[in-house]
């Protein structure tokens, strides 16, 4: 599994705002990982996006993959890629939107 946690700041977003952020940030992610590795390949894929607003705008990212039978020698560095890419999407929409 491979995670990634950052923080955003005080933006003030609403609930509406804040899922578009989510799916663009799910979207941006998953784009990446089926662009470098067949999707056929994967037997198991899960990404979980936690957002939570408290003083601070906090977010989590989780990613785990699994592949059924084959190994995928560079996997680990392409999901690394896909959470720095997804984090930086995360950062570009969140400034758009408080714009």
């Amino acid at each position: 599994m491979n995670k990634e946690s950052i923080n955003i700041g005080v933006p003030d977003l609403n609930e509406e705002e804040l899922l578009e952020i989510i799916k663009y940030t799910e979207d941006t992610i998953r784009n990446y990982i089926f662009s470098k590795i067949n999707p056929k390949f994967v037997d198991d894929f899960n990404l979980e996006i936690v957002l939570e607003k408290l003083e601070e705008l906090t977010v989590n990212i989780n990613i785990e993959l699994n592949f059924s039978n084959i190994e995928i020698p560079n996997a680990n560095e392409i999901v690394n890629e896909s959470l720095e890419i997804g984090v930086k999407a995360l950062k570009e929409k969140v400034s758009s939107l408080k714009n």
